[in-house]
């Protein structure tokens, strides 16, 4: 999810997109715009391209930022955290997921 004013710099044609209405935390549906982005990723060496759904907030309460929600970017990376590097900073590190389990054992 992104704000308008971020659609808007990013040259994204809001007005022409589907309109739609989501619910979050708070206890008011908000009004978005759907659409695809090409985000691209680096890691190292590595870089992937991929497509990424996005709602536009706009109008009501929305992120102040882009908000990264779990599907389809977390559906189809491993993320973690890792603090042992170096004394003060810790590092991101993303591995593409390589193998799922039947979700329907986990149901």
């Amino acid at each position: 999810m992104i704000p308008n004013d971020l659609a808007a710099a990013l040259r994204i044609p809001v007005e022409s997109l589907r309109a739609d209405k989501t619910m979050g935390i708070g206890p008011e549906a908000v009004n978005v715009a759907w659409t695809e982005v090409l985000m691209s990723i680096g890691q190292g060496r590595d870089l992937l391209d991929i497509r990424l759904p996005v709602q536009i907030v706009l109008d009501g309460e929305g992120p102040f930022f882009p908000l990264l929600g779990r599907h389809p970017f977390f559906h189809e990376f491993d993320v973690s955290f890792r603090m042992g590097y170096t004394e003060t900073k810790g590092k991101f590190v993303m591995a593409p997921v390589t193998h799922r389990k039947d979700a329907r054992k986990y149901a």
